[in-house]
């Protein structure tokens, strides 16, 4: 009788360990999902600072871009309205000769 006694309290015993494990083996994985949701808490927020970032740096980007653009329409400008003027002024030229050629005769 005292073996059956032995054996039924090394199972209880047995029992207490494997529940006691797997309650630690619980616990272990509701702080590692813990960890995991703070994890990808902490993973979306530096996303988005970076993506905030990104965009910011984007929208300097496309004003120093637009403004660059402008300077060269600018400039494309000018150098036309200088080449017109040029062409303005040979012409008048040439005509001035002519007149002055025919007002040496």
């Amino acid at each position: 009788m005292e073996g059956v006694m032995q054996k039924k309290s090394t199972m209880a015993e047995i029992k207490e360990n494997s529940s006691a494990e797997e309650h630690e083996s619980y616990k272990l994985k509701r702080v590692r999902n813990k960890d995991d949701e703070f994890y990808n808490k902490l993973y979306a927020e530096e996303r988005c600072k970076s993506f905030a970032f990104c965009k910011k740096e984007g929208v300097k980007q496309k004003e120093i871009m637009t403004l660059i653009q402008e300077d060269v329409r600018s400039d494309k400008q000018k150098s036309f309205e200088l080449e017109w003027a040029g062409e303005k002024d040979a012409e008048a030229y040439k005509r001035k000769c002519v007149e002055d050629r025919r007002n040496s005769f």
